[in-house]
């Protein structure tokens, strides 16, 4: 298990031999790979990046789902206030309703009186 991981981390490290015949010049590095530690900070980078686009994504969409709440929520009261004029002016109708009935009935009543009188007499 220890040589799967030292070659990983050594596989992109090239050896100090001969390429082509010729001998290794500059180092390890000399054919325009990079340091272990260079792509450690380069990965490192994405992933914060990656980070960072998630977190505006996320408040980008809950600020999105805010706006749309609020607007439902405007909608929905704006119904229920049409509903509550709607129910006073109904409410309104039948008491206006409730008074003809009262005088249509104190009429009966005060033709009926004259009546029974009259059937008395």
């Amino acid at each position: 298990m220890a040589s799967i991981r030292a070659r990983a981390i050594f596989s992109t490290i090239p050896a100090r031999t001969p390429i082509n015949g010729q001998p290794a010049l500059g180092g390890p590095f000399q054919h325009g790979e990079k340091p272990m530690f260079d792509r450690f900070w380069e990965r490192l980078e994405e992933a914060v990046w990656w980070g960072a686009m998630g977190i505006a994504g996320t408040i980008a969409s809950g600020g999105w789902w805010l706006i749309r709440r609020v607007f439902t929520n405007q909608q929905q009261i704006e119904a229920l206030q049409a509903e509550i004029k709607h129910r006073d002016q109904l409410r309104q109708e039948d008491r206006e309703q409730m008074t003809k009935i009262e005088t249509s009935v104190e009429r009966i009543e005060g033709v009926l009186m004259r009546v029974d009188r009259k059937v008395d007499k």
